[in-house]
């Protein structure tokens, strides 16, 4: 697999979603995006939420207001958006179906979640997202499985300080309950 094509697809797919979902909900103070993959690395995803949303869950559960803002699948706009990362999914599942060899697969999760940080990376440089707004979070994750030492770098890579010092609390915050 051509992984710097991968890492274009899911540029040009991530733009075209965040900007449709700007244009849908054209009120909604955007407070984090995030593309999300699988163990398997067999598909990618993307999740937008919205401040309103985040402060509703957080008052709900004011114990877990670090869950709420760095979750994904708690985001207002999970999954929406996804058609335009079908492509990209399709083609991920079918070369993941064909590699045998553990080595090989390893290393085909490890590029395909690069590709996805990367091309973020890339577009928070480019100004499709805001740089250094606190307000606003950036995310890489797994759906179904959890990698914290792989998430933290991903959040540092992807956030401010401040931001990523309060998700590497969070995550280590979990390992001790």
């Amino acid at each position: 697999m051509d992984y710097k094509a991968l890492k274009d697809d899911i540029k040009l797919a991530t733009k075209q979603c965040f900007s449709e979902l700007q244009k849908k909900y054209p009120n909604d103070n955007v407070c984090g995006y995030a593309l999300y993959s699988d163990s398997d690395a067999t598909s990618v995803s993307p999740a937008m939420n919205t401040l309103a949303h985040l402060q509703e869950l957080q008052a709900e559960d004011p114990d877990d207001k670090a869950y709420y803002k760095w979750s994904p699948g708690e985001w207002a706009h999970e999954f929406e958006g996804a058609e335009f990362f079908s492509a990209i999914s399709k083609a991920l599942f079918e070369e993941a179906k064909s590699i045998i060899a553990t080595e090989k697969l390893i290393a085909f999760r490890k590029n395909v979640y690069e590709a996805c940080v990367s091309g973020l990376e890339e577009l928070l440089k480019e100004g499709v997202f805001p740089r250094g707004a606190e307000e606003f979070v950036l995310v890489f994750t797994l759906s179904d499985s959890e990698v914290p030492d792989d998430e933290i770098q991903w959040i540092k890579r992807l956030n401010t300080e401040k931001n990523a010092n309060e998700f590497e609390s969070w995550i280590n915050s979990l390992d001790e309950e």
